[in-house]
């Protein structure tokens, strides 16, 4: 992936995201509201950000790997990963959110790589993914109250879809000025 693409596919997202809360639309606001402890979300999120995991678990080096046999290590957290949907159901969504969040950030890190400062705009959005992915996979209950508190009243929902909306622009802006034969 190139880093034209990588801005064009964050800047998307961002945009969408942006939009639909811009829009107040009722079914967003029902959307966001069940996401939290949506099982359907956390088997896509949280289902599909611990098979991206051991995907890259399996693809570690020995000398990442630390003298630990890898299909122990992938047994491990492919286990703990299953058993989440039996024991931590509760926000698992958000749990799988964070998951894709940290997981996106460092692949979309590692293709702005030693390309500043072209990828500036990307390397600070990766960063409030992680920050957020960070705080939300740790205490995920802080989105639950967030949402919350941000779809109470139409001005803070207003706020917060138009800066997500700025965010993707930017990317969608910084897209125009990165070389396109960086890969």
């Amino acid at each position: 992936m190139t880093l034209v693409t990588a801005y064009i596919l964050l800047g998307v997202i961002f945009v969408v995201a942006g939009l639909a809360l811009v829009s107040g639309s009722q079914p967003v606001s029902s959307m966001l509201r069940a996401f939290p402890r949506s099982m359907g979300a956390a088997v896509v999120l949280f289902g599909g950000g611990a098979v991206w995991f051991l995907w890259i678990v399996s693809q570690l080096g020995e000398s990442d790997l630390a003298g630990f046999p890898r299909n122990w290590m992938l047994g491990i957290f492919g286990v703990t990963a299953l058993l989440s949907f039996k024991y931590l159901r509760d926000l698992l969504a958000v749990r799988g959110l964070a998951v894709v969040m940290l997981l996106s950030a460092r692949a979309l890190l590692d293709i702005g790589y030693m390309k500043l400062p072209y990828s500036f705009v990307l390397a600070c959005t990766c960063y409030i993914l992680v920050v957020l992915g960070i705080w939300w996979g740790a205490a995920p209950y802080v989105f639950r109250n967030w949402s919350t508190w941000a779809l109470e009243k139409r001005p803070r929902t207003l706020a917060i879809g138009t800066i997500i909306l700025v965010i993707g622009i930017a990317n969608l802006a910084a897209a125009c000025f990165a070389p396109s034969s960086a890969t």
